[in-house]
């Protein structure tokens, strides 16, 4: 969250491995393709790609370190699924996880991390774990909260 560390997208890569191939169109995504989404993924994007707030969103890809953002872990990196700008300059990051995963460690670290680095954000960065059931409250509520 140290402004001097910053990430950006590069334009002209996105190496998805393979292509969301469903029937959403999504206006606001930084590439013109999207990369491989379930269909409860690809509801959740939607519901970013909706928010007036949202200026762009990318899907991010995991394990390339090169063209997609990251927070580390004790362990590895955790990249979470979906990266926004808002209209405000905030940052959303999205990590989205299906009904039987929300209660693994796995799924509480990634919990701990994100928060712990929107905490640090001084209100520049924005995280959310979601599930099938909460997504778009939790989305809209994050994003409310004025910068």
């Amino acid at each position: 969250t140290n402004p001097s560390i910053v990430f950006s997208y590069p334009r002209h890569a996105y190496p998805a491995r393979s292509l969301y191939q469903g029937r959403i169109a999504y206006r606001k995504h930084y590439y013109d393709m999207v990369g491989h989404m379930n269909d409860e993924e690809a509801a959740c994007a939607q519901v970013i790609d909706g928010l007036g707030e949202t200026k762009y969103w990318v899907r991010n890809i995991e394990r390339n370190p090169m063209c997609s953002f990251y927070l580390p872990t004790p362990t590895d990196n955790f990249y979470p699924d979906f990266v926004a700008l808002l209209q405000d300059g905030r940052v959303l990051c999205v990590e989205y996880k299906g009904a039987m995963l929300l209660s693994t460690e796995d799924t509480k670290e990634k919990r701990q991390i994100g928060e712990l680095w929107a905490a640090r954000s001084e209100g520049r960065c924005l995280f959310r774990l979601v599930g099938k059931d909460d997504a778009e409250g939790a989305i809209r509520s994050a994003v409310a909260s004025p910068a």
